[in-house]
């Protein structure tokens, strides 16, 4: 299906998250976005700054995993 849409400028969604962290706001805004080639996917995603501290605490569970394993 072929949508044309009239452009038209909006006042962003930050505006209305202003509740929550400037790293947050980024993610929400990069997969909010209209045009699916210029949408972060959900790989892209999950390496986004706003998951730096689980992504930190992934890894040193899988360090201590692997140390018991090694035991």
């Amino acid at each position: 299906m072929d949508f044309n849409f009239v452009y038209k400028s909006g006042i962003g969604i930050t505006k209305f998250l202003n509740h929550i962290t400037p790293e947050c706001q980024d993610l929400i805004s990069k997969l909010l976005v209209y045009i699916p080639e210029d949408r972060l996917s959900a790989k892209q995603a999950l390496s986004h700054p706003y998951f730096k501290d689980l992504i930190k605490q992934d890894m040193n569970m899988q360090a201590k995993q692997s140390l018991m394993n090694f035991k």
